[in-house]
């Protein structure tokens, strides 16, 4: 697996977010796509909200 480095603002990192959220929420399940698919959406979900909230928390200082 190949692993790239990005650099986004927090705003297109908002629109990362909504975007997986929806990607979830339309998930047409197995079989029509993996069920890692859906493992590997939730993951980044999560891994976005945490930079969201990281952001977020450095805002107020």
């Amino acid at each position: 697996m190949v692993n790239v480095e990005i650099d986004i603002s927090v705003e297109d990192c908002r629109i990362l977010y909504t975007s997986v959220c929806d990607a979830i929420n339309a998930w047409p399940g197995s079989p029509a796509r993996p069920p890692e698919e859906q493992t590997r959406m939730q993951q980044m979900k999560l891994f976005l909200f945490s930079i969201l909230c990281e952001a977020s928390f450095d805002s107020d200082e």
